[in-house]
Parts: C-alpha cells; structure tokens; sequence
C-alpha cells in the first residue's frame, strides 16, 4: 500500500525548516493562502549572539546572528506553528503518545496520513544517510512526512538535506526509528515545542481577507524600521531577545539588534567579524534573497488586485532588487567555496550597500503608489 499527500515541490521560501515545511502543505490553489502571503514576511528581525554551543554542549565565544521573519522569530523558532488560515495545526506532545499503551510512531503517521494530514516533527540527521550530518554529529531538525510506501517501508519526507536546498527524500522505517528514538531521549527542555509532533492539515479559511491598510503598514515598519506595535524596536528588545534565546537554545547572551531595513547593517557588520570563509552563514544571504522575490510577487499581486496601477517601472525597480540579491547570493556562495575573504567581502559590502539604497527607493515608490490609490 502506498499513499502520498500532495505538496508544492518548489516552496516559496525554505531558508529555515519551518518555512519548508509550511510552504510545501499549504493549498496555493486556495486565493486565501495567496491573500495571506502577501500580507506577511516583510518585517525582518535580526538577533545578534554573543556565545554559541555545539550539540556535543561545548560552549564558546562567538560574535553571530541569526535573521528571520517577524512571524519567525516572534513565535520562536521550534513553534512550528505560524499562523496561516488555510491550515490548522495540532500539536501533541511527544511524551503523551510514549506513555500510551502499544503506541507505534510509525502507525501513528501512517493513520495520519490516511486520513489527509500531514506529519511535522524533529529527527536526528545523525542517522539519515542522505544527510551532510550522516554519523557525523547530532542534529536534530524539524521534518516534513508526506507519504508512504508499506512495500518499501519508507517514509517520502522533505527537509534541507541538500547543502541547505529543501528537497524531498525517502527515508526507511528503520532509519526514521533511530533518528526518532534518539530523538525523544535527547531533546532539549528549553525546546518545549521540538518535543512536539505536529499534524497539519488545509482548510478553507473563507472568512479570511487581503488587508491592504495592514499591508500598508507593514511595509512602512520594514523601510521605517519600525516594529508591528509602531514603536521603535529597541523599546522591545529585552522580552524579544529573551524569547529568543529561550527557543533558540545554541545561542547565549542574545540581544535584538537589526530590524528591517536595519538588515543591512547587520549583513555588514557581520563581515566585519568574518576571519575565516566558514564563518559565514549562507541563510542570511539565502534569506535576502527569497526575500527580495518575494517582495517582487507582491507588486505584481498588488497590481493584479488594482492596489497600484500597472506600470513596467515599479516592477523594474523590485526586478533589479532581485538581481541584486541573487548577485550577493552567489557573491556570498564563492566565498565559501574560494575562501578568498577579502576579494569577496570588498564585493560583498559595495553590493549590500547598492541593494540597501535601491529598497529604500523602491519602497518608497510602493507606498506612495498605494496611498495614491487608497
């Protein structure tokens, strides 16, 4: 017997697992789901850490940050659970179904997956063999269960196992159980959530309404850098970098540095710490970059809807934002393969600062366009 849900093969936007993982369930045949897109994912956080553990739970000092969506960080990373209205969420803590008698994992998903839900929940890529961690070192990581085949005993799942790219992969019962089992054993107390196993399934979310005055706003925190309650971020920053740090649980001494279009001067200042090529950590970039495509998408929806006028100008301008950031990506990417730090960080930092200016611009442009039309 085999079942397999269907998912989006490209998502829009996989940087971190929860993203994957949303973007490969939810129903882009439902204009909800689009509605909703649209009106996220422009206010972006930044963290900055100033001590980092390993999963062997050596600590050290080290200058970092991590960057995400609003949506992300103020959630937590292990929640699992940002808000769409065209899927809802059940999270069962993982003890609840151990205690329970005869449980099997494998059962359990299969059951779920009969019954159109899909399956999201931590395995150890120490014991996948596809995995650039296989017998290498721990790492648990959040994974999406889509399907199954009871011939080949294996599990279709999806998670970034492609030097980061998200791609689907068959994992044997087997190798799920050890990933799984050592899972549950080991699982951080700070981690509430990545105790969980989440089922999802689509809904139909007819209530649900494109906004475009919240729209509006988000947009002009993003280029204000302001944050969602209009208040400078910094007002704010102790309870966020506490959450932070709660569910991030590898980074110490965390503290709200960057936001929005302030992204920039983090990326720039990041490199400025950089001694050694695999010091930099390519999903900032990667975020950047499915970041300014997204935004691109939104013009063209927001013209689509009659929200601005249609015209080939605006969409030029997010069009070279794109390129900009696909040139960083790639800039970003060679130096890691290269290790030439100083011929890359001299392009890097001329790029960034072209990119930083040109979002202003454009962003600018896009208010005003949409003001005119309110």
């Amino acid at each position: 017997m085999k079942k397999i849900l269907e998912i989006n093969e490209n998502p829009i936007l996989t940087t971190y697992p929860e993203f994957g993982v949303m973007f490969s369930v939810i129903d882009l045949n439902n204009p909800k789901s689009w509605d909703w897109i649209y009106s996220s994912f422009i206010q972006i956080y930044s963290i900055e850490y100033y001590k980092y553990m390993t999963h062997k739970g050596e600590v050290y000092d080290y200058i970092g940050s991590i960057s995400s969506y609003r949506e992300h960080l103020e959630l937590g990373r292990y929640s699992n659970n940002m808000p769409a209205p065209t899927l809802k969420y059940l999270h069962i803590d993982q003890e609840f179904l151990k205690n329970k008698n005869n449980y099997n994992i494998i059962e359990t998903i299969i059951q779920a997956i009969n019954q159109g839900l899909y399956i999201s929940l931590y395995l150890d890529w120490y014991y996948l063999p596809k995995s650039p961690c296989y017998q290498y070192k721990h790492n648990p990581h959040l994974t999406l269960i889509y399907g199954y085949d009871l011939e080949k005993r294996i599990f279709y799942a999806r998670d970034n196992l492609d030097n980061g790219r998200y791609i689907s992969e068959e994992i044997f019962f087997e190798d799920f159980l050890k990933s799984y089992n050592i899972q549950v054993t080991c699982v951080s107390v700070n981690n509430e959530n990545q105790q969980n196993i989440t089922f999802i399934k689509r809904v139909e979310a007819p209530s649900y309404q494109f906004n475009i005055q919240y729209t509006l706003e988000e947009l002009l925190f993003y280029v204000n850098s302001y944050n969602s309650n209009k208040k400078n971020i910094s007002n704010n920053s102790e309870n966020m970098a506490k959450h932070f740090s709660k569910h991030f649980s590898f980074y110490y001494n965390c503290k709200l540095q960057y936001y929005n279009i302030g992204f920039y001067e983090n990326l720039l200042n990041n490199l400025l710490f950089i001694k050694d090529a695999d010091e930099l950590d390519i999903r900032t970039y990667h975020l950047l970059y499915e970041h300014k495509k997204l935004m691109l998408n939104r013009v063209k929806y927001l013209i689509d809807k009659e929200f601005i006028p249609s015209h080939t100008i605006i969409i030029d301008l997010f069009e070279n934002n794109l390129k900009l950031a696909r040139i960083i990506l790639s800039v970003a990417l060679k130096l890691i393969i290269s290790k030439n730090i100083n011929k890359s960080k001299k392009s890097l930092e001329e790029y960034i600062n072209i990119l930083q200016q040109n979002e202003i611009k454009s962003m600018n442009i896009l208010i005003n366009e949409i003001n005119s039309n309110l």
